[in-house]
């Protein structure tokens, strides 16, 4: 009878109690807590890593161009792949599950393309140049957030907010964050219209005058 006894203490005390399998949980549900953000984070620059390969290889055949043309820069993206054909096949990021996230482009040009260029607006590259020698010549929004601004007719490359990866001169790729801005409507009314081209290839300085192509103001609304 006392081994008996004994043989079932000895298993009661082999056991687990329910106060020690609420810890174990508690604990593992805390590691999750602290993993799974690093591990999101993880996740997501590992989405971004292809699209910067993209762009270091679009810097190569961009500074080739400029080699070849006596440092004039290409006017557009047309002008680049009429030199360098094998430039099509960068154009498009792999997170890219848009129509193409440079829309306008895609349609015109009649190749996939999701980066943006540097514009040719008269004195915009010189401007820009002024407060920014290393200003941005290739942007990427697809990383960032779609949204509707309200227009009645959107022009899709205007609807991107958020985290931008910008192809600089130099050869770097920076992390940018640009939100919506808004444009001046006769009366002194405010209209949210969409990105700012200026911020969108630089952040060195707010832009000047006719630079803001008509979106001078930041809406707090879509700041990203």
């Amino acid at each position: 009878m006392l081994i008996k006894r004994e043989s079932i203490r000895r298993r009661r005390n082999d056991g687990l109690t329910m106060v020690e399998i609420l810890i174990v949980i508690a604990i593992i549900a805390l590691l999750a807590a602290l993993l799974f953000p690093a591990l999101n984070r993880a996740k997501k620059y590992s989405r971004i890593v292809p699209c910067i390969a993209n762009l270091r290889q679009l810097s190569v055949a961009w500074h080739e161009y400029l080699n070849d043309n006596d440092g004039q820069m290409p006017a557009d993206i047309a002008n680049m792949v009429a030199v360098n054909p094998t430039v099509k096949k960068v154009l498009v990021c792999p997170e890219d599950t848009t129509k193409y996230g440079n829309e306008p482009e895609f349609h015109s040009l009649g190749f996939k393309e999701s980066y943006y260029y540097i514009p040719n607006y008269p004195g915009f590259r010189t401007a820009m140049g002024a407060v920014d020698p290393d200003y941005g010549i290739f942007v990427c929004y697809v990383h960032g957030k779609r949204v509707n601004h309200g227009s009645p007719d959107p022009e899709p490359s205007l609807d991107w907010i958020g985290l931008v990866l910008r192809l600089r001169r130099d050869g770097s790729v920076q992390h940018a964050h640009v939100g919506m801005y808004c444009s001046q409507e006769p009366g002194g009314t405010t209209n949210v219209a969409g990105r700012q081209e200026w911020a969108s290839f630089t952040d060195a300085a707010p832009c000047q005058g006719e630079m803001c192509l008509g979106f001078p103001y930041s809406c707090n609304l879509y700041a990203p």
